[in-house]
């Protein structure tokens, strides 16, 4: 029916650790980016009188 070949499954976890690393250091990365930006360009306030 189905069958699992778990040597193969074993052999691909370091690869799937990298992409997995590699998706969390680009979300760091973008997180970091929006921070600096808005500390280096703040929004500007509107006055409403």
């Amino acid at each position: 029916m189905f069958k699992i070949d778990f040597q193969g499954f074993l052999d691909t976890l370091p690869i799937m650790l990298y992409g997995m690393i590699g998706v969390f250091v680009v979300i760091v990365l973008i997180a970091l980016v929006t921070v600096l930006f808005y500390k280096v360009m703040p929004a500007k306030k509107e006055e409403n009188e």
